[in-house]
């Protein structure tokens, strides 16, 4: 059941409740001195690249260590680019590539052929591409790849498959009520987004209307060699790679066509929105939009958030003080998430019913905190360290080198983003995280989504101040 809740204009009596927290002073921990300040030296294996005639991308990079090889193809689309009368169509699309039997194999056969190769073949799709990956023993490369090829430009998209697909998603959808993160979340993004495929969420009439013919159609349309990139590591020459897309996809052609992705103009207003569920705990969730990809501070938001509310290597400072010294959140975290458009700010944490309003004014205190301090320099330092010797995880396989560098090319990276990346990371300072607290936060743009019980709906129906009907939307 959804509930109205009258709140202030909206935060302003939040904002007198943490004033305090605010002036709060941020200890260093004692074992920082001697912490040892240090981020990599990174250097990228020499990757070859060329493009097809028809205008596929490849990356290759021989790695014979093994008797393997890996693939994957990258995808210009995915859900960002969706009509609101075709929810779940990409997912279906990534799902069914391969699921449903491609060229002359029946799903069933495809999955027998596989298994007894010990190959793998999968497919899926996300927000900005899709992805088709394969994995083989080198003795098995014509085969293997032969099916890759069908799954890319052949799938069977079996009738039967999709039904199974269909009714296991629309299953799935309406569990979603019984996972209040999900419901919160997605309550969330719905409101900052409101009218854009960025914030759309599929419902089980979108699934069930779902046919064969459409995954046909979109399938022509975006899966095309032009935009698309092909990358390839393991035990084989380029001449061998060369050799099988010449005979695979060299009749393979055109470009996809996608328009370009909405803008998102409406700011929402700030409020807090109630869902009543009958459960013991209460999940908040709190986000204004935020910014897009690549801004000039990028480096510092990531050092921000592992201060702040991500770090998987010292506890951040919401933790420590919303969890640790406060106990009033069994789960906290928090951060800027920025994306291609407008990204997302955000501040999530699960509590007691009674303790949601505290738990609200604790977090955003810790806010205020950090936008109103210098943190001590020693605190920093151990965030950049920890940033800077995780960023040689990314590289941790040739594979995984071309891999990332795909990636970076489906979102319009610059070429020599990894390679500044580290040096950028090494002129972060202390003032510079207190200016991504101070410009790229404000707290009385926060949308509040609560899931709770009726005792979570009191404790905060207990502390408004002035009057404004807020429903919970559709």
């Amino acid at each position: 059941m959804k509930r109205k809740l009258t709140v202030s204009a909206v935060i302003c009596a939040l904002l007198l409740a943490f004033v305090a927290l605010g002036c709060t002073t941020i200890k260093t921990q004692r074992e920082l001195s001697s912490f040892p300040i240090k981020t990599p030296d990174y250097s990228e294996p020499v990757i070859e690249e060329w493009v097809e005639h028809n205008g596929l991308r490849v990356l290759y990079i021989r790695d014979d260590e093994l008797p393997l090889v890996y693939g994957t193809l990258y995808v210009k689309g995915g859900t960002y680019w969706q009509n609101a009368d075709q929810l779940g169509l990409y997912g279906a699309l990534g799902d069914q590539m391969r699921d449903g039997g491609a060229g002359d194999y029946t799903p069933d056969k495809l999955d027998l052929v596989l298994d007894g190769l010990a190959a793998g073949v999968s497919s899926s799709f996300g927000s900005e591409y899709g992805t088709v990956r394969f994995s083989c023993f080198d003795k098995d490369i014509e085969k293997v790849f032969s099916i890759f090829a069908d799954v890319v430009l052949r799938p069977r998209f079996d009738p039967n498959r999709l039904s199974s697909w269909k009714k296991k998603k629309v299953d799935s959808i309406k569990r979603r009520v019984e996972n209040p993160q999900l419901v919160a979340m997605a309550s969330l993004m719905q409101i900052l987004y409101d009218g854009t495929p960025y914030g759309y969420v599929s419902t089980s009439e979108d699934i069930k209307k779902i046919s064969r013919l459409d995954l046909l159609r979109l399938h022509r349309r975006i899966v095309r060699p032009k935009d698309s990139v092909l990358v390839i590591s393991g035990n084989i020459s380029k001449d061998k790679v060369k050799e099988l897309l010449r005979k695979n996809f060299g009749r393979w052609k055109g470009k996809n066509h996608l328009s370009p992705l909405p803008p998102v103009v409406e700011e929402p207003k700030p409020a807090i929105y109630f869902i009543e569920r009958p459960l013991v705990q209460a999940t908040v969730v709190m986000g204004e939009l935020g910014v897009p990809r690549l801004t000039a501070d990028d480096v510092a938001i990531d050092v921000f958030n592992d201060v702040f509310g991500t770090s998987s290597f010292g506890a951040p400072e919401l933790f420590k003080v919303v969890r640790e010294r406060l106990g009033l959140a069994y789960t906290v975290y928090g951060s800027i998430q920025p994306a291609v458009k407008k990204g997302v700010n955000i501040i999530f944490f699960q509590t007691k019913s009674k303790s949601v309003f505290q738990g609200i004014k604790a977090s955003l205190g810790v806010l205020k905190m950090l936008q109103g301090n210098v943190l001590p320099k020693e605190r920093i330092e151990m965030s950049k360290n920890f940033i800077g010797n995780s960023f040689v995880f990314k590289f941790a396989s040739k594979y995984d080198v071309i891999s990332r560098k795909a990636r970076m090319i489906m979102l319009n990276y610059p070429p020599d983003y990894d390679k500044i990346y580290l040096e950028k990371l090494k002129e972060i300072s202390n003032k510079d995280i207190r200016d991504v607290a101070r410009n790229r936060w404000d707290i009385e743009r926060l949308v509040i989504v609560v899931v709770g019980n009726k005792e979570a709906y009191n404790t905060l129906e207990k502390e408004r101040k002035y009057g404004r009907e807020v429903w919970l939307k559709e």
